[in-house]
């Protein structure tokens, strides 16, 4: 479930990116929202499990989670306040913040607690 739901981050990620680059305002508002939305119940899922398993870094993970929950947020009202029609330069700035932050975050924290959880879940099961 997790990692289904990291290639659809990481696919609503490129939607925004080509939002941005087709300076369609709407469109990167619009993206922006649906993955903010979308993220939110992600790492609302991932904590979840991380309590189920008793996950040493819960906090820690949960404080990243936390962190770019701010940063999407700071987006949004940057995106809300800018008055053009010109999103070229949103692009540069989403592609730093979301997909930089997913890569970073889903290769080294997310790819730990995979680890973690499926020996917990198969120590479970035995």
């Amino acid at each position: 479930m997790v990692d289904s739901e990291h290639k659809e981050i990481f696919r609503l990620a490129k939607n925004v990116l080509g939002d941005a680059f087709a300076d369609s305002r709407e469109s990167v508002v619009n993206s922006m929202e649906f993955l903010t939305d979308y993220t939110v119940r992600h790492f609302g899922h991932e904590e979840d499990l991380m309590e189920e398993s008793s996950y040493p870094e819960t906090e820690q993970h949960r404080s990243q989670h936390r962190y770019f929950a701010r940063k999407i947020a700071k987006l949004n009202e940057k995106l809300e306040n800018d008055t053009t029609d010109d999103t070229s330069d949103m692009s540069l700035e989403i592609k730093e913040t979301i997909v930089n932050w997913l890569v970073e975050h889903v290769l080294g924290n997310d790819k730990r607690f995979a680890d973690y959880y499926k020996i917990w879940s198969n120590n479970q099961s035995t």
